[in-house]
């Protein structure tokens, strides 16, 4: 088992996946936030899923022949859980991203979560800055800096009655 999260020559560390219907308005925002990381080992996988508009050549412009980004195509729409399931299945990465194709990270995003895997930890989890209508507000994950948390704990947080703590991906 190779418990070097520096990065290795067989595997990826991160894999981002981004599933992407009609996404053409924000896709750029998202890609470029994604080329600008401090932390080049990764790959992205974006899958497009049956988009009418130019989703799949605002990606191609954007990406312009970086060979860490992917582009699966699917011509029918099947859902974002269909999309994310594909990239799933097409991901290299030690470790798995899941980016809305409207959202877009800080450029030291990856190395700040690289800077805390450990072979024994299972899920990552990280405030976020949430924007509406050119207003912006931070959305606690609900957990301290650095807290270690175990199944039982986990699960607890999730259902309690206070909890602001949301997958796959918070509205």
């Amino acid at each position: 088992e190779n418990t070097d999260l520096e990065g290795c020559c067989e595997c990826m560390l991160f894999s981002l996946i981004i599933p992407m219907y009609n996404a053409e308005k924000y896709i750029t925002r998202c890609i470029q936030s994604i080329k600008n990381q401090t932390c080049e080992d990764f790959e992205v996988i974006l899958v497009d899923d049956g988009s009418a508009d130019n989703t799949v050549l605002c990606c191609m412009r954007n990406i312009d022949g970086d060979e860490r980004f992917k582009i699966i195509k699917v011509e029918e729409n099947r859902g974002v859980s269909a999309a994310r399931n594909l990239g799933l299945k097409n991901a290299i990465g030690e470790w798995i991203w899941f980016i809305d194709a409207d959202d877009w990270i800080d450029a030291t995003a990856l190395e700040s979560v690289m800077q805390v895997l450990d072979p024994e930890v299972d899920l990552i989890s990280a405030d976020f800055v949430k924007e509406r209508r050119g207003k912006e507000w931070t959305v606690s994950c609900g957990f301290e800096n650095g807290d270690i948390v175990t199944q039982k704990g986990l699960c607890e947080h999730m259902f309690g009655t206070k909890c602001h703590f949301q997958f796959i991906w918070s509205n």
